[in-house]
């Protein structure tokens, strides 16, 4: 999911404006948004709490009869309400943002929440230490996204119908072959006492979720609120695009060794770190900071060889100190994985109100 965006960029600087490129960043901004409060955090519920019941097929069934049918819930009041009240609240929101409801609005909308089945389903997958059909079902959307994106970019240029349909068509084909496999494995069993289970856990989990959305994708619109252009939003964003490499990277690693962790605390039935755990967060810290310095050093000489635009060589001073942020990731996972796997994540929103209130008025 991560590198079709990254694939995309030469494509979409080249067949989109600079301005759309900014807009469409603003619109994908919204997606993330969206697709938080579908899922309502069930994606990291439905994991976690696979291995409190992956010795019990009935309860396990139940759980995750459970969270699918509350995504088909959520997903069907956000429509309903936003269907309503969508134009008004865009034109009351984004009004210099050049963002409007119909039809860019409700196709992110709706690409927002079938690609929360997607997310949840992959979240599911990790944690049951199955790479292969993760690797099918990512690939076929990455696939698909990228075919889909470059038809539409090319057959419609300098038009947003590329970057929006070239994810709309995917995230329905994905949310259709992933339903298909959760019903054939677990089917439809719901159990109304594990809705207040879902609540609590999740809840603190949304506001988390929401704070970090905010601290990543907040200062876009508040570049489009002063500076008033697209076109800087489009610069900025693509800045941020090219630290991907560096996230797919940390997030396929951190990934990979979660559920290990998760699996020697269930095992050995602790509460706390031993050096095993210890070599997974020092192994991923040690081959973060070789990729790091590669990287920044690198891309101002690779850019240009596929990005004409020489608007976008404005980033190239700020591949360095984004890069740097990046190095504290094996330390955030480290505090991150305890919170998830003994159900603490009370405390994740009071952390993240404070780092989201630095953010965004060193932003402003």
């Amino acid at each position: 999911p991560y590198i079709s965006g990254v694939i995309l960029i030469p494509f979409f600087t080249s067949k989109l404006t600079t301005e759309d490129f900014g807009i469409n960043a603003l619109y994908f901004s919204i997606i993330y948004f969206i697709q938080i409060i579908s899922t309502f955090g069930i994606e990291t519920y439905i994991g976690i709490h696979y291995f409190e019941y992956k010795d019990n097929k009935q309860k396990l069934k139940e759980n995750i009869g459970t969270a699918i049918i509350s995504l088909f819930a959520i997903g069907a009041f956000i429509i309903t309400i936003l269907s309503i009240f969508g134009n008004n609240i865009f034109i009351l929101v984004f009004h210099n943002a050049s963002l409007v409801f119909w039809p860019w609005g409700f196709i992110i909308l709706l690409t927002a929440i079938f690609n929360g089945f997607l997310r949840v389903y992959s979240s599911l997958l990790i944690n049951q230490q199955r790479p292969e059909r993760f690797f099918k079902i990512n690939s076929w959307n990455f696939i698909l996204v990228i075919s889909f994106s470059l038809f539409f970019l090319y057959t419609y240029p300098f038009t947003l119908n590329g970057p929006m349909y070239g994810r709309l068509i995917p995230s329905i084909i994905s949310f259709c072959t992933v339903l298909y496999y959760m019903l054939k494995e677990f089917g439809i069993k719901f159990n109304k006492e594990m809705i207040s289970k879902i609540i609590s856990f999740c809840t603190p989990f949304v506001i988390y979720s929401l704070l970090i959305w905010s601290i990543s994708y907040i200062d876009r619109f508040i570049i489009v609120h002063y500076l008033i252009d697209p076109t800087f939003v489009g610069i900025f964003d693509f800045t941020i695009k090219c630290t991907l490499f560096i996230e797919l990277f940390q997030t396929g690693l951190a990934n990979t060794i979660s559920p290990k962790i998760y699996s020697i605390w269930k095992e050995n039935n602790i509460s706390k770190s031993t050096p095993e755990v210890n070599r997974y967060y020092n192994g991923f810290t040690a081959v973060s900071l070789l990729i790091i310095p590669l990287f920044s050093l690198a891309f101002p000489y690779i850019i240009p060889l596929v990005i004409k635009n020489s608007l976008y060589y404005q980033s190239f001073i700020f591949f360095g100190i984004l890069a740097i942020g990046f190095a504290f990731r094996g330390l955030f996972n480290m505090f991150l994985a305890p919170i998830f796997y003994f159900k603490k994540t009370k405390v994740l929103p009071k952390i993240y109100t404070i780092i989201a209130i630095f953010q965004i008025t060193l932003t402003i």
